[in-house]
């Protein structure tokens, strides 16, 4: 491509998305599983930083007994408290957020399976091994 005072080929923007892609891969992060040593990493952050709950509701309702009312230190009919009805609400949309994700991730392995069944296309590599 050629326009007045500027000069670039293809191959310079190739090049460019190469150097790009290779410095972009030897600055990934990588995500430890090593869970022993998060947890020490969390119980670290809880020495220092005592955990806030803000509760979108103070009343529980998502048992049988009906709508409790946990505030002021109360506690529902069952026995539970504003802190594990936080706890088990965080939990809850937790777990909805995860089987979203696993759905999304489904969704996308089944369309590849329909384009390309033995899964040898670019885009299957790509979609694989390379995580942008």
């Amino acid at each position: 491509m050629k326009i007045k005072g500027f000069n670039m080929s293809f191959e310079d923007i190739d090049s460019f998305i190469q150097h790009k892609k290779k410095v972009r891969r030897a600055h990934e992060k990588e995500v430890s599983l090593d869970y022993p040593e998060l947890r020490k990493w969390d119980m670290n952050l809880l020495s220092y930083f005592k955990p806030f709950y803000a509760p979108l509701c103070d009343m529980c309702c998502l048992c049988t007994y009906g709508r409790c009312d946990l505030s002021t230190n109360k506690k529902g009919s069952c026995g539970i408290n504003l802190e594990k009805q936080q706890a088990r609400t965080i939990l809850m949309m937790s777990c909805i957020g995860a089987s979203a994700h696993a759905a999304h991730a489904r969704d996308l392995v089944d369309m590849l399976m329909e384009e390309d069944p033995e899964g040898n296309s670019d885009m299957t590599v790509q979609l694989i091994w390379f995580h942008p």
